[in-house]
């Protein structure tokens, strides 16, 4: 079961405990005068008990003097509000709580990217707009990376219109965001109400001219027998201005996925 309050994130096995975990970090904060809000969660359950406890009780401080901010108007708009559609942040992650999912929310990227002119400033700043510290969408970005970096060293002007395969490659780019708008990936690596007997981290790391890469996978197989695999996270970085062998730059994938793994 998952948690989210404000920038605090945290699971549990049970609703019991998420309640726990709830009443015990408002005790906390209200020794100090402070209201923990802004709860969510994707347990409807729990979702629907703090909001009982939001609306029934009293939001007291320290002193016993009742919090006016909000009052209970503000715990009835943000705690399981439906009209959101369960979609929240995590830490900048956007999280579907719902579905359980992390996504990328593209529209604003697309609207954005039409919006500047084709130059080797907007590959930047394009670049630099997307929020993506999983990795799950590494396989666009490092794309950007390369062509800014191609930029770099043919000496372009930050804001000279770009021309022939570099405007070509540039549109692609762009052509290919809106792909990317209903990618979902599972939060939850493991299936409720089953009984895990083995999990299995598994690393892949590749490496090219232009760039080289590392995935993290976890391999989890349950008492029944069934096996699922799940995407945990990627990185990726443009291979050096020099020119590097393959078998040195195949030596640097291999590194950041070593990295990648202990981080995991």
């Amino acid at each position: 079961m998952r948690l989210c309050a404000d920038d605090m994130s945290c699971s549990t096995e049970t609703v019991e405990e998420a309640l726990n975990t709830h009443e015990t970090s408002k005790k906390i904060l209200a020794q100090q005068g402070f209201n923990l809000r802004k709860w969510n969660s994707n347990n409807k359950v729990f979702l629907s008990k703090i909001k009982e406890k939001e609306d029934k009780s009293p939001s007291l401080t320290s002193k016993g003097s009742r919090i006016s901010e909000d009052d209970q108007s503000y715990s009835q708009y943000i705690v399981g509000n439906p009209s959101e559609g369960g979609s929240s942040k995590v830490l900048g992650v956007n999280w579907n709580s719902i579905q359980d999912t992390f996504y990328l929310d593209l529209m604003h990227i697309i609207t954005f990217a039409y919006s500047l002119a084709p130059t080797k400033r907007s590959v930047l700043r394009i670049s630099a707009k997307i929020f993506d510290p999983l990795g799950c969408f590494c396989v666009f970005t490092i794309n950007l990376k390369i062509l800014f970096q191609q930029l770099c060293v043919d000496k372009l002007n930050w804001d000279i219109e770009l021309q022939g395969q570099h405007r070509k490659k540039y549109d692609a780019l762009l052509a290919e965001l809106p792909s990317f708008q209903n990618l979902q990936i599972p939060r939850c690596f493991f299936q409720q109400d089953k009984v895990v007997e083995v999990v299995e981290v598994h690393g892949f790391s590749d490496a090219s001219e232009r760039a080289y890469a590392a995935v993290v996978y976890l391999r989890v197989q349950y008492e029944s027998g069934e096996v699922e695999v799940k995407f945990v996270a990627s990185k990726s970085k443009v291979a050096p201005i020099k020119k590097q062998s393959i078998p040195r730059l195949e030596l640097l994938g291999a590194c950041l996925l070593a990295k990648l793994v202990n981080n995991v």
